[in-house]
């Protein structure tokens, strides 16, 4: 769910940048798609008719190519390294990466909706990216008092596993991989739950506590599918025939929406979205570029993904317009997209992009201060 800039590895896709242009797109598309889930509420409830088959799945698989991009992204980001970066400053990056506008989105939608009333606990908890002690339905274990911190919950913890990771060196991916693997398969058959239970991720209950459940839901699977896609790329091996790189991407593409079309395993899970999803990336990942896909519209989309996903409840809290009008509820969702998109916007240049910067800029000076403090 979170941009990230690199370096990208050699005979990737990325421009001068270090933007590869195909992920960008694709968060662009799937930051929209949780978008047009969440407004269709304005035309018939949630799952119900055409609008529940149409949007539906985009949430889900929305979700999923980030979760999957995710742990891509993490192998180009540092690939090319000469050394892996200091876990300590791996996280702490991440997180004034990502908490500053999603703390802000959350206050300013509890500000816009005090009936909500949410406890001090359950605000801590969502900023500290913590899901709910008590049991609850997985894959969410409580919301958030934003609900689509849930999927943050899950991406945060795989940048606490991927910097543990990296006490371990040129291993990490060793290291990474291993605790994915016993995290979902081997600590809940230790405990006695179905050993098929990693097919899917909304019936996963080997524990009481959430704090166990999440890390050991088999949701972490994609991140570990796009690490293994990262590091094929990595190693710069790719199909040099632009026409084979063209059919085999149009045809990657065309099994996404075969099996969003078709409603087939929906689900949040490597053998549900993943069917198709896991190949899309990888075969993106081992191809050559195809102009078709590098629309500058999704690329700047792409851009404002984040800032579009944190930022879209909050509109739609801000403008409460009315709910289940039928088909005339269609106004309602363009126009919550639109206003959505413009706030995205908004909060990417104005406050996204220079808060991280400054706090990027921050951290640099701490040990400069401290050498000339010592001194």
């Amino acid at each position: 769910m979170v941009e990230l800039s690199f370096n990208s590895a050699p005979h990737s896709a990325a421009r001068s940048t270090g933007r590869v242009d195909w992920i960008e797109a694709f968060r662009g598309i799937a930051a929209l798609g949780v978008v047009f889930w969440h407004t269709s509420n304005y035309i018939e409830p949630y799952g119900e008719g055409l609008t529940g088959r149409v949007f539906w799945p985009a949430s889900i698989f929305g979700v999923d190519v980030f979760f999957i991009l995710s742990g891509f992204v993490m192998v180009l980001a540092t690939s090319t390294r000469r050394a892996a970066p200091a876990p300590l400053d791996f996280y702490i990056r991440r997180v004034i990466r990502v908490l500053p506008l999603y703390a802000l989105a959350t206050l300013a939608f509890v500000a816009l909706n005090p009936a909500s009333a949410p406890t001090l606990q359950h605000i801590v908890r969502s900023l500290l990216f913590l899901p709910g002690m008590e049991v609850a339905d997985a894959p969410v274990y409580r919301f958030p008092i934003m609900t689509v911190g849930w999927t943050l919950n899950y991406e945060m913890y795989f940048y606490l596993a991927f910097a543990i990771s990296l006490f371990f060196g040129r291993w990490r991916w060793t290291a990474l991989l291993t605790w994915i693997f016993l995290a979902v398969f081997a600590i809940p058959l230790a405990f006695g739950t179905n050993q098929f239970q990693f097919l899917t991720s909304e019936n996963h209950f080997p524990f009481e506590s959430a704090w166990l459940n999440l890390p050991t839901n088999p949701i972490i699977l994609l991140f570990a599918a796009g690490v293994l896609c990262g590091l094929l790329h990595a190693t710069g091996w790719k199909i040099r025939s632009n026409r084979v790189s063209f059919v085999l991407r149009a045809g990657a593409i065309a099994l996404v929406a075969l099996q969003y079309a078709c409603s087939f395993r929906v689900t949040h899970s490597v053998f549900g979205t993943g069917l198709s999803l896991v190949p899309l990336v990888l075969v993106f990942a081992v191809t050559q570029p195809c102009r078709f896909v590098l629309l500058r519209p999704l690329l700047y989309l792409g851009s404002i993904s984040y800032a579009l996903y944190v930022a879209h409840p909050v509109v739609i809290v801000a403008l409460r317009l009315p709910l289940h009008q039928g088909y005339s509820g269609l106004g309602a969702v363009l126009l919550t997209t639109l206003v959505s998109l413009l706030v995205a916007a908004l909060a990417h240049h104005f406050f996204e992009q220079p808060v991280a910067r400054w706090l990027r800029q921050a951290m640099n000076t701490i040990p400069r201060r401290q050498i000339e403090a010592a001194g």
